[in-house]
């Protein structure tokens, strides 16, 4: 009898003309995985849960896992994240835990197996529904690798679903270069030729433009940046920049625009009716005095300087707010007579995950041609975001590489602010200790910033991970 179960999900699914969401998975059966994907709608339903796999990583850990750790946030009205912001980070630290990105790729190794053959089982299932699922999952399980790797380093590889109980479940963590060379790029390799470029866009699904967007950030990470400007290529055209007058509708409304050429890439829902509130709802914009996470003191008083220009300051943050810690950007413009947001009650708010966007895109190919010295393409891509915002274009000189990337960064900071990206661009350019270091002394009453130990950027493996497999080493300096 195999061990693993393919939890079916009650979700609302819908064909790819509609707009209706992958809502949460729910057990609601422990049918063996082998005796249940035979249908149309069990492939429905199987890659619905997969979703929600998705969908349950990402939802508290999000920012906490991009943003959290940076010079984007500090504490707010209380103590969830204290040790984060100053870096004390112990293997008991919540987001330390691996777990759900493990559960979400056992996930998709189980629908990778068993879509493979499902038109077996199903002839109503077309070659190119076959191919579409199966290029949604390998970018998928992509996307999980790639985020362990960034976090922890290591990883245990698994590719196949767990189905034999007579079969060790633990595995030792493998090289980074193994787990990128391994999974992480064939995996995008398969998807990108499975994809069918000509299938209408929808944005609650991954597609041939995820998977180049993350070939394109999977290359900036490994400094390949002619490979970066390759992948990129193939966005160009085929997504663009929204109007200044409709950039909050990036975060509110990432469906609206069914043009050819919408921004947003790949964006997750949650539908609080469904799934409860959203941990980024709760993590920054749930209207109390007890919201985890206000904006920077020292990020705050540079973008202030322009909030008559750059519209993205009002609208990412509550300038009617003393206190920097109450940020709408994902919930919808709503005020009172008074013009002061009103914020939904007890959680009731859905919330968009924005996981690709054109603009970052755009502004990882800018960083890219920099470090290529093709500094006027540069200088167009970021102009192309800052104009948008309402400011005025720079002059990128061209022969300082390094102080163009901080421009770079600078611009990426504020344009995508809590979209769990600052954290991998300051360790993807080298700058944690330079941009951290006075900043978390700042924050606390001892020294606990990175000084010359460059291993605490990894995070601690969490402990009941560790105890659960005898196989793992745990990162040091951390203990377990």
């Amino acid at each position: 009898m195999k061990l693993i179960y393919f939890f079916l999900a009650l979700v609302l699914t819908a064909s790819l003309s509609g707009c209706s969401k992958l809502l949460d998975k729910k057990p609601i059966t422990d049918l063996p995985a082998e005796e249940f994907w035979k249908s149309k709608n069990d492939l429905k339903s199987g890659m619905a849960g997969v979703y929600s796999g998705i969908q349950q990583m990402l939802s508290n850990n999000y920012l906490i896992w991009g943003d959290i750790r940076s010079d984007n946030l500090e504490q707010g009205g209380n103590n969830n994240f204290r040790v984060h912001f100053v870096n004390a980070l112990t293997a008991t630290t919540v987001g330390s835990d691996w777990t759900p990105i493990y559960s979400a790729i056992g996930n998709i190794n189980t629908a990778l197996k068993y879509v493979a053959t499902i038109r077996s089982r199903d002839a109503s299932i077309n070659e190119t529904e076959v191919n579409d699922n199966l290029a949604q999952l390998y970018a998928m399980r992509a996307y999980c690798y790639f985020t362990i790797i960034r976090l922890w380093g290591k990883a245990p590889i698994w590719t196949e679903p767990y189905e034999d109980i007579t079969q060790s479940p633990l595995k030792a963590r493998s090289s980074v270069d193994s787990v990128m060379n391994l999974v992480i790029l064939p995996d995008l390799a398969k998807a990108i030729s499975l994809f069918d470029p000509t299938k209408v866009r929808v944005v609650w699904y991954v597609n041939a433009g995820m998977a180049y967007a993350l070939l394109t950030d999977v290359y900036m990470w490994r400094k390949e940046y002619a490979k970066a400007i390759e992948a990129s290529q193939n966005l160009i055209g085929k997504y663009d920049l929204l109007p200044k007058d409709r950039w909050k509708e990036l975060f509110i409304a990432p469906d609206q625009d069914n043009s050819n050429k919408a921004e947003n890439i790949w964006s997750l829902p949650w539908d609080w009716n469904v799934n409860g509130t959203s941990g980024l709802y709760n993590q920054l914009s749930n209207g109390s005095n007890s919201v985890s996470c206000g904006m920077d003191i020292d990020l705050y008083n540079r973008w202030v300087a322009d909030r008559y220009t750059d519209i993205r300051f009002s609208l990412t943050t509550d300038t009617n707010s003393t206190s920097r810690q109450k940020h709408p950007k994902f919930i919808p413009v709503n005020l009172d007579a008074n013009k002061m947001q009103i914020y939904p009650k007890n959680g009731q708010q859905n919330t968009h995950y924005c996981i690709y966007r054109m603009a970052d895109i755009l502004l990882l190919r800018a960083e890219a041609l920099v470090h290529l010295n093709r500094f006027p393409e540069a200088q167009d891509l970021i102009n192309a975001v800052k104009v948008r915002a309402g400011l005025k274009p720079i002059i990128l000189g061209g022969g300082d590489v390094e102080g163009a990337v901080d421009i770079i960064l600078m611009e990426r900071q504020k344009e995508l602010f809590c979209e769990s990206k600052r954290w991998y661009d300051l360790v993807r350019n080298d700058r944690v200790p330079t941009v951290m270091n006075p900043i978390v002394f700042r924050r606390s009453n001892f020294l606990s910033d990175w000084g010359t130990d460059l291993r605490k950027i990894l995070w601690p493996i969490n402990r009941t991970v560790m105890n659960s497999n005898s196989l793992l080493e745990s990162n040091p300096p951390y203990s377990d």
